[in-house]
């Protein structure tokens, strides 16, 4: 938002008109809205089975209020299931291309800005602090078993940043890890140790726990999504190819944290920098 606001309650509800609907999935329907002349994001829990998670989601939203990194609220009715967003007309992150090729600004400086993002996002859900300066446990971004699911979740901003959208399944690491639903996962997307690498039927029972390193695992791939065929690509991921290689590592300890890709992303930006002068 362009200006401070406290943020609303469900008495404000009444003042927002309700448009079109942009997207509806198994938990969530969100529309375009609007709350006394201002766009914003309405988002309405869509299937009651799912309530916890809608419920999770509003509740890490406001958790992470002050991240630059993850969307705003405008306002929460936990008693009616609901709350409102900043709307951001440029949409999610699979309709990278379609916005991208509109805008002149569009080139590897873009893209490699994108990277950096998708790893500050990264950065702040597994190195967040309490006010009181003490760390969080590390949230795992679950909603990522695909590159296409892992798209959905971020938005374009107006500058072209991006930022969390969906937060109902990012839980916390504890003793034991976290499971990213109950059902076995496939592919070489998701981290090695979130697969069921046995030949025996699937059961959840026997399926260890994993942590914030499968988000690392991912990386490389979503950076690669980004950078797609822009010219000076490879020069570019010649230099990202040792950070990657670690991000890639089948023993998820010997990963690199997501701020240690953050400090090397940090020093490729440099290089990025020349090439974006040389076009």
């Amino acid at each position: 938002m362009d200006s401070c606001h406290s943020l609303l309650s469900c008495s404000d509800l009444d003042y927002v008109k309700i448009g079109k609907l942009l997207g509806v999935g198994g938990v969530k329907a969100v529309y375009h809205a609007q709350w006394k002349g201002l766009d914003v994001a309405l988002s309405v829990l869509n299937n009651h089975k799912y309530e916890s998670d809608f419920l999770s989601g509003m509740q890490n939203i406001k958790e992470f209020q002050q991240n630059p990194f993850t969307i705003q609220a405008i306002g929460f009715c936990f008693e009616e299931k609901m709350y409102l967003s900043e709307f951001h007309r440029n949409g999610d992150a699979s309709t990278l291309e379609k916005v991208l090729r509109t805008k002149a600004q569009d080139g590897i400086h873009l893209r490699f800005k994108l990277c950096y993002n998708y790893v500050q996002i990264l950065t702040s859900l597994h190195h967040a602090r309490f006010t009181n300066g003490s760390s969080m446990p590390p949230k795992v971004l679950c909603d990522s078993n695909n590159l296409d699911k892992l798209l959905s979740q971020l938005l374009f901003t107006d500058d072209l940043s991006l930022v969390l959208n969906d937060m109902d399944a990012l839980p916390t690491v504890g003793i034991g890890g976290i499971k990213c639903g109950h059902k076995p996962l496939k592919g070489n997307f998701v981290a090695p140790e979130q697969r069921w690498n046995s030949s025996e039927e699937y059961d959840d029972a026997l399926m260890m726990g994993y942590d914030e390193k499968t988000d690392i695992w991912k990386v490389p791939s979503v950076c690669s999504h980004f950078l797609d065929s822009m010219k000076g690509r490879e020069a570019v991921e010649d230099e990202l190819k040792p950070i990657h290689e670690q991000c890639h590592h089948t023993n998820p300890k010997k990963r690199p944290t997501a701020f240690e890709i953050l400090t090397y992303y940090e020093n490729v930006r440099k290089l990025v920098e020349k090439i974006s002068l040389m076009d």
